[in-house]
């Protein structure tokens, strides 16, 4: 997350929706940047790889499976959390925001929210308002 408040694409665009020559064109929704779909699909592998951790004994314990999966779930929110938390930090130190940028920057919070609440896990409120 260090790299994204320097990104190209907050600037990008001049005037939205205006094409060379001053030509209007049709506006279309941001599909999420690569950066931010590979977090949000490392985020969505957590839950097999603390089930495998916490499932197989690799923590050397005697718990029971409730146990298991509560610690599970622990690890889960407190990571998922974390990256949500790191996220509305490094968005709110962006430093220049052009109206494409704008709409850039909507489609990334939009999926980043939809993967924390996929994962059972509140968006940060700071992402909330973005």
């Amino acid at each position: 997350l260090h790299p994204l408040p320097g990104l190209p694409e907050w600037r990008a665009g001049g005037k939205a929706g205006m094409g060379g020559g001053g030509m209007a064109l049709p506006t279309f929704s941001a599909d999420p940047l690569a950066h931010v779909t590979a977090i949000g699909e490392y985020l969505m592998l957590l839950p097999q790889q603390l089930e495998v951790l916490v499932g197989d004994d690799l923590l050397g314990s005697t718990m029971s499976q409730d146990e298991h999966d509560e610690l599970a779930a622990q690890w889960l929110d407190k990571v998922v959390a974390g990256a949500g938390g790191l996220y509305a930090h490094s968005i709110q130190i962006i430093p220049e925001l052009s109206p494409q940028g704008g709409v850039q920057l909507a489609a990334d919070v939009e999926y980043f929210c939809n993967v924390m609440s996929a994962l059972h896990v509140a968006p940060p409120a700071s992402l909330l308002t973005v």
